[in-house]
């Protein structure tokens, strides 16, 4: 314990040890409550959801790559993010006619795993609810 008294003497004394900082490249989330996810058993589902102007959606098979394949063959190019060697999300918008007005939904399809950098040990869930409590959860760790 001894070998540190000089530097427990500066952190009493209030002096600043270190100082830290985000740099321009490290994405910092603005998001003040953690978004809420639908559960979707493919991307047929997509087209009942049309209310708000953006979705977040999980597949209950989390086959994310089945999914972009089906957009690919129905002529459709979406964004895909990868991330350790696997697509992790998409994203597309749909312009959908609602009465007489046109309007652009956002949809965004990410896997259920909450750690991307793994490329391992599938988890799935089974409900909206159970997704949406662990999303909130890493959203509460990550804050």
């Amino acid at each position: 314990m001894k070998h540190n008294l000089a530097s427990l003497k500066k952190k009493e004394s209030g002096v600043e040890l270190c100082k830290f900082r985000i740099g321009n490249s490290y994405y910092v989330n603005n998001r003040e409550e953690p978004p809420k996810y639908k559960l979707i058993d493919g991307t047929d589902d997509v087209m009942s959801l049309k209310d708000q102007e953006e979705y977040k959606v999980n597949l209950k098979d989390n086959d994310l790559d089945k999914a972009i394949y089906e957009m690919k063959r129905a002529g459709y190019e979406p964004q895909v993010r990868h991330t350790a060697g696997r697509a992790v999300e998409t994203k597309f918008d749909l312009i959908r006619n609602i009465g007489k007005k046109q309007k652009t939904v956002t949809y965004s399809i990410v896997t259920q795993h909450l750690d991307h950098d793994r490329t391992n040990d599938d988890i799935l869930v089974e409900t909206e609810e159970k997704y949406n409590k662990i999303s909130t959860t890493m959203f509460k760790f990550h804050k």
